[in-house]
């Protein structure tokens, strides 16, 4: 019975994350007009995903999401960055969504 209600926390408890998770204090980091692409990578690695826009400038996203199993939140947090086609910063924001669990 011990094991059961130890399996049971167990999985309660459990949850997943995916991506990268990034601090307010990387996103402090950015500077529109002065932080470049290679800045950007250094401090926040690989991007979850790219594009190029018509102009030539690029966007990044970086995507963290987590989850719990237990009926605890889950959500994620995305920074976007768009960089001038020279390779430097233009804007960027950050956007957090939060699901509310059962408790």
């Amino acid at each position: 019975m011990r094991a059961i209600i130890v399996l049971f926390a167990a999985f309660v408890l459990a949850g997943c994350t995916v991506g990268t998770k990034f601090t307010k204090q990387q996103v402090d980091q950015i500077q529109v007009g002065s932080t470049t692409e290679p800045e950007l990578l250094e401090i926040f690695g690989s991007p979850s995903s790219t594009s190029v826009s018509a102009e030539g400038g690029k966007s990044f996203a970086w995507i963290w999401s987590y989850s719990s199993v237990g009926g605890f939140r889950s959500g994620s947090r995305v920074l976007t960055v768009i960089l001038s086609p020279d390779g430097v910063t233009k804007d960027y924001s950050v956007s957090n969504y939060t699901s509310p669990g059962l408790f």
